[in-house]
């Protein structure tokens, strides 16, 4: 795993008001997978936001096509599909995210050896979500990744000596 400035990974996150979040999030997923484990593309977190997205769509459309032309009415068809899209992607929000998030936590606890346990984690990771301060997890995550042995990281690692 890559050793990151833990100021750095708060700050970054604060500036970019979570982009960065996104961006280490992406990035530690890819360096779990390389190293053996099994995490789901985070875009599966997406894609009832997508859904959501869809439906704001939908809508701007339906009003423009159907509303205008018609006077007001037809689009009783679209507001019906509007809310089954809606309620689908809004219900499945939650469980998406947890079951990334849980996916994730275990190649944490895998690769850290045990020193970031699954559990542990992920309490974190949604108290912290809750209270508004999630920011403070990627580096909770990255601090126990600065923490695997220099052997296990990638890149150069043993300093030349003189003798």
């Amino acid at each position: 795993m890559r050793n990151r400035s833990l100021v750095f990974v708060i700050v970054m996150s604060i500036i970019t008001l979570g982009i960065y979040d996104a961006y280490w999030t992406f990035s530690t997923r890819n360096e779990l997978v390389q190293k053996g484990e099994d995490v789901p593309s985070p875009w599966i977190i997406f894609l009832p936001i997508v859904g959501l997205l869809g439906v704001a769509l939908l809508q701007i459309i339906g009003h423009f096509v159907l509303t205008i032309p018609s006077g007001g009415s037809g689009n009783t068809v679209l507001n019906i599909l509007s809310v089954v899209i809606g309620i689908v992607s809004i219900v499945g929000i939650l469980p998406m995210s947890l079951y990334w998030t849980w996916k994730y936590c275990k190649a944490v606890e895998n690769v850290t050896n045990g020193g970031l346990t699954t559990g542990f984690n992920f309490a974190i990771c949604l108290i912290l979500g809750v209270v508004g301060v999630w920011f403070v997890w990627p580096a909770i995550a990255q601090n126990y990744f600065n923490k695997i042995s220099p052997s296990s990281s990638n890149g150069p690692t043993a300093q030349p000596t003189l003798s």
